[in-house]
């Protein structure tokens, strides 16, 4: 209203350029100079108070400056935000406290609207049960009272945090079943790897029966897969998985004792239900099963009578040779400037936010919020909690390697400039 009373009485003929700035400059003065107290400085304390108000004036000016060109809020909500800034200074003028305490009321519920606005994208809608909708309200309810108190933005911030609450729950859902799926390909991909690993070790070193080869590479890989994925909640199953196929491997080898051959009468009743429960239960092909069951039966029968006779590792072998990949081999030289952008990567901490640029030149924003146990994956969503890409380390150490992309060290706008209010104070 003053900006527009000001205007009221500007001169009708045409002004020039410097003269519409000076009568805009006077227009924010006026605005200003209304929330200092209606008292002349004629004394050293008046003259400190006054440049004090001005200082609060400046700061908070400053705050939402800062706060409203941040590209991360649609223009709706910076002009609906910006709303708060006359409530925010009189709180300033009225409550010195707002500058020490860091659980001032209206510094929280600012800093909550702000961060909620950065969720909201005007595709999301101006409805009631919109988050704008919802911040909206918030807004209103402090501009409603012409005098608000500190206890008028503690029921406010009371009120929107009860309101956004569901808001703040599906993002955190969307999180975690983002996290989640990641995760589990993840793990599935692993125990697709291990098992893998674990028959081929085994078979390179043993001349098998091509039926029970196929039904190891086959129904046993499944067998193998499943057994490690779910290994977390069932750590027998994997035990056993490994311990019934290095069974069955040492059944097929040639027996040089009566002692030996007679454990394997004993034991093969054992092995035959094992082998036949770990394939049903992948659903294994009944008729591979049925022939890899009978081949190996038929071979047992060779091994007892002392019919086979080829070369092979002894029984101990078996489990200790080649179950494990090796350990990598210790770098003592100095990392290049790819293995140091890998590392860098790899030692990104969840919750770090990063920005960049796409190729359309938008900014964006989003979290780390998951990376596999081997840091080689890593999961990323933005602030609804939905997600945004799934990297490898190869890529994101592509992304961080960009001149545009930097770490963002604290994605909280109102935090980020808490120490120019107590600068200026």
């Amino acid at each position: 209203m003053q900006h527009k009373n000001v205007l009221q009485f500007a001169p009708t003929t045409t002004s020039t350029e410097d003269e519409l700035e000076d009568l805009q400059i006077q227009s924010e003065l006026s605005v200003k100079a209304s929330f200092l107290p209606d008292v002349a400085p004629t004394t050293a304390t008046s003259t400190t108070d006054a440049a004090d108000n001005n200082k609060a004036i400046d700061a908070v000016t400053l705050l939402f400056d800062i706060l409203t060109d941040n590209q991360s809020l649609a223009e709706p909500m910076r002009m609906l935000i910006q709303q708060l800034q006359m409530p925010i200074l009189k709180i300033c003028l009225a409550d010195k406290t707002f500058y020490g305490q860091k659980d001032h009321p209206a510094r929280r519920l600012l800093s909550s609207v702000t961060q909620a606005g950065m969720n909201w994208k005007i595709e999301d809608g101006f409805s009631e049960n919109t988050l704008y909708g919802k911040i909206s309200l918030a807004v209103q309810h402090i501009t409603n009272h012409s005098s608000a108190t500190t206890d008028t933005f503690k029921q406010t911030l009371t009120s929107f945090k009860l309101a956004i609450q569901d808001t703040d729950n599906k993002i955190e859902q969307l999180k975690k079943q983002a996290e989640k799926i990641t995760s589990r390909k993840e793990q599935l991909e692993s125990a697709k790897n291990n098992a893998k690993f674990e028959i081929e070790s085994r078979l390179d070193q043993y001349l098998i029966p091509e039926s029970i080869k196929n039904m190891l590479k086959n129904g046993w890989y499944d067998v193998l897969m499943m057994a490690n994925f779910v290994q977390e909640d069932d750590a027998d199953a994997w035990k056993k998985a490994i311990n019934v196929m290095d069974e069955l491997i040492w059944s097929l080898q040639p027996k040089e004792s009566d002692k030996e051959r007679q454990a394997l009468l004993e034991r093969t009743p054992q092995l035959m239900h094992d082998i036949r429960q770990g394939l049903a239960d992948v659903s294994y092909d009944t008729d591979n099963t049925e022939i890899a069951l009978r081949d190996l039966k038929n071979h047992h029968v060779k091994v007892i009578r002392g019919n086979i006779s080829v070369p092979t590792l002894s029984a101990t072998q078996i489990i200790t040779k080649g179950c494990t990949p090796s350990e990598p081999t210790q770098q003592t030289t100095e990392l290049t400037q790819e293995e140091q952008q890998l590392e860098d990567a790899k030692n990104l901490e969840i919750g770090t936010w990063i920005e960049f640029v796409d190729g359309q030149g938008d900014t964006a924003s989003c979290k780390l919020s998951w990376k596999s146990r081997g840091n080689d994956k890593f999961l990323f969503v933005n602030r609804k909690g939905q997600k945004i890409a799934e990297m490898t380390l190869n890529g994101l150490a592509i992304l961080l390697k960009r001149e545009s992309t930097h770490k963002i060290e604290n994605p909280s706008l109102v935090k980020s400039v808490l120490a120019v209010l107590k600068e200026h104070h």
